[in-house]
């Protein structure tokens, strides 16, 4: 028989049922009607990075939850919708950069699918950006990357 999870880390949960919907409500309602550790919550919202999800959820299920706890969840999906507009705009920065060398690029995972899967930016929280070329392109895109400001770590410049 499998543990049974914490009733914060079970309303997390439901706030990540997507899409909007009936279903999700009543999810997020039946979670949140035990006694909930809301500062434990937090704890599992930032762990498992969903803070825009359970903002989301929260809001429109318009449980009951405590004005500090609310205020901070919002507080922080503020921040995560600045950081991944932030990472948007450099994703189209780099996006113009390939188009102008004539390289062909895809931005996979992060905002790119946040955008895709969510409709919307302040849903999903990204870290990075994740670009796949052509092996055949890497050279010229490192270089390009390279001369856009980033720097190679790993592997190391000298392999190839």
């Amino acid at each position: 028989m499998a543990p049974s999870s914490s009733q914060e880390f079970q309303l997390a949960a439901a706030c990540c049922i997507w899409p909007p919907s009936y279903r999700r409500t009543e999810a997020i309602r039946a979670a949140a009607a035990g006694s909930i550790d809301w500062a434990r919550f937090l704890r599992v919202v930032r762990r498992h990075g969903v803070v825009g999800l359970v903002h989301d959820g929260l809001s429109r299920a318009q449980i009951g939850v405590p004005p500090d706890i609310a205020r901070q969840v919002a507080e922080h999906a503020a921040a995560l919708v600045q950081e991944n507009l932030a990472l948007a705009a450099e994703a189209l920065r780099l996006q113009q950069l390939f188009a102008e060398s004539d390289l062909p690029v895809l931005f996979i995972k992060g905002v790119s699918l946040a955008k895709l899967a969510y409709g919307n930016l302040g849903i999903r929280q990204g870290k990075d950006l994740d670009l796949l070329v052509a092996p055949v392109s890497l050279p010229a895109a490192a270089a390009l990357v390279e001369q856009a400001g980033y720097r190679r770590f790993v592997p190391p410049a000298e392999v190839d």
